[in-house]
């Protein structure tokens, strides 16, 4: 991908208010937020739209962008590596702990907010968490970078959960994840994590292996 595709994709971003909001403007509009010409931005939008980065609507004289999975996920690295970087030798915090069994609800709360997991974290989850235990949990929430609404369903009622990126390290391999702080919480002494894969067949773990888990934002 081409740094100047990125950065016109921040400057989309910086415009909207969140992840699932969407940016209308005429291309007049578009040439003054990219600081070009109205063709050169429009040819930019091709390129973005092109690597499947947004998407766009003409809504007559104007149109809708809306920055797609694929894009938030472009973004997030960015962060990710700025923050790192911005950093710049500040401790890291990582929690120590062993694989357990969870009490076999993580793969249906997975399915029941799997489009709310897609729209906030650029993420299409594994239906499944991670479970780990760990003798002494550091005050996550302030780490936090978002949270995903609850919501109900069928007469049943799903509460929030608050999401912090981390990297997961089984000996030298690593997974950028997220942990997870459900608001109904039954766990006392572990944590949550969901990824893309399932943690387990691509680390090999079982129960009582040791992991970390470093924030990283």
């Amino acid at each position: 991908m081409m740094n100047r595709q990125i950065l016109i994709l921040y400057n989309i971003s910086r415009k909207l208010r969140s992840i699932n909001d969407k940016l209308i403007l005429s291309s007049s509009e578009l040439g003054e937020l990219l600081g070009v010409s109205q063709q050169t931005a429009s040819r930019y939008l091709l390129e973005l739209e092109g690597e499947g980065l947004i998407k766009r609507r003409k809504l007559g004289r104007v149109q809708e962008i809306e920055i797609t999975v694929l894009g938030i996920i472009a973004l997030r690295e960015i962060h990710k590596n700025l923050g790192a970087f911005l950093r710049d030798g500040d401790e890291s915090v990582v929690i120590e702990g062993r694989v357990t069994r969870g009490i076999g609800e993580g793969a249906y709360y997975v399915r029941e907010y799997m489009q709310k997991f897609m729209d906030k974290l650029g993420i299409i989850p594994f239906p499944g968490t991670l479970n780990i235990k760990v003798s002494n949990i550091p005050d996550i929430e302030r780490y936090c970078t978002g949270k995903i609404e609850g919501f109900e369903k069928e007469g049943r009622s799903f509460g929030n959960i608050k999401f912090v990126p981390v990297m997961l390290r089984v000996n030298e391999k690593t997974e950028d994840c997220f942990l997870i702080i459900p608001e109904r919480t039954h766990y006392k002494d572990g944590i949550e994590i969901i990824s893309e894969f399932n943690l387990r067949d691509k680390f090999g773990l079982r129960d009582g292996d040791s992991v970390s888990v470093e924030i990283t934002d």
